[in-house]
């Protein structure tokens, strides 16, 4: 390297240079370094990035003291804290222990390679220079921790101490991934049943006998319904394991619930050697609950809403991973850390056919498809329900609010001494309302709440009824819908939608993948058009909400969707939790489709938002199955068919898009009576036989598969038409097949021009 280089990356490295004060000469020297590769080292890349970074965002990341580093962290401490979530991050290097009787940090090359795996998640360089979101570099830390947790945990077998960076090689890494692959993360990893399991026949060994008995006497041996885990305990086993984890005070007792379970967090003491113990959800050990645990608040077991019958990794999961290895591989190969280690790494070399050659690979757990009639009914039960009885709930409990005010009671549980009759609406009385609230430890509650019994039971039904109607026709993320003002959801303000014909309404929502910048997060206002009897119940929930914030209930910043405490009747907004209890209760209310999901195990479709998301986009398939295609567009509030599709494709992603396309193909299959509506159809079947090297394959309709499986044991809701959507879903995600309209215009029977679309199935190569 010349005199004029090394004078030149001397000047940037004391910041006397960088890219907006160099002369010609300067620019030119620069650009020879930057071309020449046999001179690039570590001093030379952290040169020319400090040189740009005044110009080029993605070299303005200090990865010395990354933006999400909390103010008193830098890059040489030991313990770090990030601010990615809500509540911050806490890293101890110095708590690590390696070979089970050396500290990381008396190992200074193996703890920075560590230290700079993380901060590389978040270093815009590797996201194409854009700045990643927090919750893009927690996600992708997190798959971070638990690869470094795999090398320490197993550093004494890979020899870390010794060997450093070299143990690192393609051999363990794979074996990890294999591990992972088979078993998922808390089993492959971090073999949570057999260290607990180990831990206490150890413990177990030296209880009190005496003790023992009259503990059994109390909690007699109860084998539980649900086991996330098995572990390889006989009952007298399982029964001493009990009374150890009472004695050592291991178990919670819930207020409203009828059982004591373990505490979830009870065993991280056995990980505390890792970085991610934190982070990490092991599965509750049900075999070790004293009593059932009765506190599901929903009638029955839910049908699941992924296709999760395999422990397996998926092949997006471990693509994930793969790409954290391959960065550390960057990582080591790049930095000084080749002064310590005599190898190159090429551990950046593994791919999915390593790992798909030991183990099977799932496909994405993709979310389970609500058959068509279950959401249509939902639908037609939200409407019918709130416009029967959304104007006597809300005066009905208006009222109450205003006694509240008037008697100027403190104390507003005071309530439930009053009798309620004074408050209700003739109509409610008559439906059966005679209680506040139905308790959720109340016997045959929901019978009684299906029975209109309880007030404040049937405010969260017509919340519900809400959601399932926003939900389901605006395909909006469920936070997107947590998160609508009540002060201007609704566009143009203070109209009532049912008395304004001439006007056409609309929903505002923050878009939850807008941009963002650094910390200063900013989400994108969308207004999208909003079926006027939907608008209309939202305008009525609006003026209940302002007469809540016009008397102090509760604040200006309230948000449209709302619950009610029946305890003190405190006002607020609606977390994930409480969105998925009435949505379940919804479910309940309304009794649900309930199938036997095995042998003599029925279960109910319980509705989630991403479910009501997808419905929305099959919609636009089915309405060239099904006639009606003018009603559908007038249903969403659009005028134009491309226009629907575009708005669908945007916000809906492109794995739940494929998965959507490949539903439509099944059903297409499936209803061999009638006429065709996908072009090219007839080529997929052979497609399928030679692409999967398999004889025959079923498409089997809903009623066909529930009939054959309805009596077999293990076997999971319409798994072959499952199957059949996520081999079909691959074809499409790897671009082998697509689904896709072509659009046209057409004169109408009285000479308007419309735009309408006919379904093509293409295939690679033609």
């Amino acid at each position: 390297m010349d005199a004029k280089t090394l004078n030149l990356i001397d000047k940037i490295e004391k910041n006397k240079k960088d890219l907006t004060n160099l002369n010609n000469e300067e620019i030119n020297v620069l650009k020879k370094i930057i071309l020449d590769k046999e001179q690039y080292n570590h001093k030379v890349e952290k040169a020319i990035e400090k040189a740009l970074s005044p110009l080029i965002n993605a070299y303005k990341f200090s990865h010395e003291k990354p933006y999400w580093f909390s103010e008193e962290t830098t890059y040489t401490d030991n313990i770090w804290i990030l601010n990615l979530t809500k509540q911050p991050q806490v890293i101890n290097f110095e708590k690590i222990i390696i070979n089970d009787e050396s500290k990381l940090i008396d190992h200074k090359n193996l703890l920075n390679f560590f230290k700079d795996w993380i901060i590389y998640c978040g270093n815009p360089k590797y996201y194409n220079g854009n700045n990643p979101s927090k919750v893009t570099i927690n996600r992708a830390i997190r798959q971070v921790y638990i690869l470094i947790d795999s090398i320490i945990l197993n550093s004494e077998k890979i020899k870390l101490k010794q060997r450093q960076l070299n143990a690192l090689d393609k051999p363990f890494f794979i074996d990890i991934l294999v591990k992972l692959g088979k078993y998922g993360c808390e089993e492959g990893i971090y073999e949570y049943s057999k260290r607990v399991q180990n831990f206490l026949l150890d413990k177990i060994e030296h209880i009190d006998l005496v003790e023992y008995r009259d503990f059994l006497e109390k909690y007699p041996y109860s084998e539980p319904e649900n086991q996330n885990i098995h572990l390889n305990l006989d009952e007298d086993q399982i029964n001493k394991c009990r009374f150890w984890l009472y004695k050592n005070n291991a178990y919670k007792k819930h207020p409203h619930r009828k059982g004591i379970s373990l505490r979830t967090n009870y065993f991280d003491f056995l990980y505390k050697n890792c970085i991610s113990i934190y982070e990490i959800k092991f599965p509750i050990i049900e075999e070790f609950n004293l009593v059932e645990d009765c506190c599901d608040s929903k009638e029955y077991k839910a049908v699941p809403v992924r296709n999760e019958e395999s422990e397996s990794l998926s092949f997006k999961a471990m693509s994930f991973y793969l790409s954290k290895i391959a960065l550390a591989s960057q990582i080591i190969n790049k930095k000084n850390y080749l002064t310590s280690c005599n190898i190159v790494s090429n551990i950046g070399e593994i791919n999915l056919k390593d790992i798909n050659n030991q183990v099977e690979l799932t496909p994405l757990g993709r979310f389970v498809t609500l058959p068509s009639d279950i959401v249509f009914v939902s639908i037609k039960h939200a409407f019918e329900f709130l416009i029967e009885y959304m104007d006597e709930i809300l005066t009905s409990i208006e009222r109450v609010f205003i006694y509240i005010k008037n008697q100027k009671l403190i104390q507003r549980n005071e309530i439930k001494n009053i009798n309620i009759d004074l408050f209700l609406t003739t109509k409610l009385r008559n439906i059966g309302v005679q209680q506040w609230n139905i308790k959720p430890e109340a016997e045959n509650r929901i019978n009684k709440i299906r029975n209109n019994e309880g007030l404040f039971n049937l405010f969260d039904v017509l919340i519900s009824s809400l959601q399932v109607l926003i939900g389901a026709t605006m395909a909006r993320r469920q936070a997107e819908i947590i998160e609508m003002k009540n002060e201007y959801c609704l566009l143009p303000k203070n109209l009532d939608p049912l008395e304004n014909n001439d006007i056409d309404f609309d929903i505002l929502f923050e878009n939850r993948k807008s941009g963002f910048s650094f910390e200063d997060r900013y989400r994108e206002i969308l207004s999208k058009p909003i079926l006027r009897s939907i608008a209309g119940f939202i305008y009525k929930l609006q003026k209940f909400n302002n007469f809540l914030i016009k008397n102090n209930f509760c604040s200006n910043d309230t948000s449209l969707l709302i619950g009610i405490s029946p305890k003190d009747l405190k006002i607020s907004n609606l977390n994930i939790a409480k969105y998925n209890k009435n949505l379940d209760l919804f479910c309940d209310y309304f009794s649900s489709k309930v199938i036997e999901y095995k042998k003599n195990d029925f279960r109910r479709f319980y509705i989630r938002q991403h479910q009501l998301r997808r419905f929305f986009a099959m919609l636009f398939f089915w309405s060239k199955s099904y006639e009606g295609l003018d009603a559908l567009r007038d249903f969403l509030g659009h005028t134009d068919t491309e226009h629907l599709y575009h708005y669908i494709t945007e916000n809906i992603n492109g794995e739940t898009l494929a998965g959507i396309k490949a539903r439509s193909i099944i059903e297409e299959f499936q209803n061999i009576d009638r006429e065709k509506h996908i072009e090219n159809i007839e080529k997929l079947f052979p497609l399928l036989l030679e692409h999967y090297q398999v004889s025959e394959f079923s498409f089997l309709s809903e009623v066909e598969t529930f009939e054959q499986y309805k009596h077999m044991e293990c076997v999971y809701y319409l798994k072959d038409v499952i199957d059949a959507e996520n081999k079909i879903s691959q074809l499409i995600e790897t671009n082998i097949i697509d689904l896709k309209p072509e659009f046209f215009t057409k004169l109408t029977e009285d000479g308007k021009k419309i735009r309408d679309f006919k379904l093509i199935l293409t295939i690679t190569g033609e």
